[in-house]
């Protein structure tokens, strides 16, 4: 039974998921870090991808706050079957049952691989748009990453529209 205490915390997830990413010095990239670049003029982002140098313990952190604000256990952590370092936050989602089908991933907690160029907006770490357009074109590129091309183009094209409306602006202003 979904109650309104788990639904308020689905609600709210995003805001708390910011706050421990402030106070623990966390970067955010992938999607989110572009929505926070690009606005309105993004794709609707489903997850959070987080960096951090101990991603463990600050999945069990999201999940211990989550459950704590939703009144039981209906958060859990499992590290990631196909990147190394990983771990993955998931809401269990309308039957009450890890591992199934309708469980919703929440965030990704990540060790970064390598230095990022970051930004700070808010008191919080994003990854810059120009990092993730290297990244995104990387991952198209790479046929192991051949399920995620559809989402890297769409993201690479919201970008580059963005940079060509900077340009434009920034003649019209000169």
């Amino acid at each position: 039974m979904f109650g309104i205490k788990r639904y308020l915390t689905l609600a709210k997830k995003d805001q708390m998921i910011l706050d421990q990413a402030r106070k623990n010095k966390e970067t955010i990239y992938g999607s989110q870090s572009i929505k926070k670049h690009l606005g309105v003029f993004s794709r609707e982002p489903g997850d959070w991808d987080i960096l951090t140098n101990t991603p463990q313990r600050s999945s069990k952190m999201i999940e211990q706050r989550l459950d704590r604000s939703s009144g039981g256990n209906n958060y859990y952590t499992k590290k990631s079957d196909y990147h190394k370092g990983t771990y993955k936050v998931r809401e269990i989602g309308l039957d009450n049952k890890k591992n199934t089908d309708d469980d919703i991933l929440i965030a990704d907690y990540s060790k970064p691989s390598r230095k990022y160029e970051t930004q700070k907006i808010g008191g919080i770490r994003y990854v810059t748009l120009r990092e993730t357009v290297k990244d995104k074109n990387r991952s198209i590129q790479d046929p192991n990453y051949e399920y995620r091309k559809d989402k890297d183009l769409e993201d690479l094209r919201y970008s580059t529209k963005q940079e060509r409306t900077k340009k434009q602006s920034m003649a019209a202003k000169a």
